[in-house]
């Protein structure tokens, strides 16, 4: 959360700072030199006087973008930080012929993995990463095509990210 209010405080300085010199030049006046015949600009800054040059307000856009870059970086970072879960799914002697695919996650949809039994093994072992952001984690597993199954759900923490379920008839 810090990291979005610092990103905030970019932003609104970066665009501060692009307001600033687009207003320094919308004020900028143009004067013809009477001996040479050039055009010469002046910019009236405050707390420097006139200056004469775009500079100033080349010098904000830049600034304005670097302030924009850094809130960018800020917040492209932010992700959340990943935790991985170690299970293993027992499948009884009398299931294994009937199960077709053992589904398997950590109560959201985008951590949820599916695996086919071979029908030598009879454990599964799975490996889920999940937002270590969570108040609360379960571990579930349930059998596809195993009509006399029942599927199997288990409490986990992130103090010991392991979990072990049967899937039993």
């Amino acid at each position: 959360m810090q990291d979005a209010v610092i990103a905030a405080i970019l932003c609104l300085l970066g665009l501060g700072a692009i307001v600033v010199a687009a207003i320094f030049v919308f004020k900028q006046k143009a004067y013809i030199d009477k001996s040479t015949g050039n055009v010469v600009t002046e910019i009236d800054v405050p707390f420097l006087g006139k200056l004469k040059t775009t500079t100033p307000a080349i010098g904000l856009c830049f600034v304005g973008a670097i302030f924009g870059y850094f809130a960018y970086d800020l917040m492209k970072k932010r992700g959340p930080e990943l935790i991985s879960f170690d299970g293993e799914i027992q499948i009884e002697q009398g299931n294994s012929p009937s199960i077709d695919v053992v589904m398997v996650g950590i109560t959201s949809g985008a951590w949820i993995q599916s695996r086919t039994p071979n029908g030598s093994s009879l454990n599964l072992p799975v490996k889920i990463s999940v937002p270590n952001s969570w108040t609360s984690y379960q571990a579930f597993a349930f059998a596809v095509g195993g009509a006399k199954s029942r599927p199997d759900i288990i409490g986990a923490s992130l103090d010991n990210p392991t979990f072990k379920l049967s899937i039993k008839p």
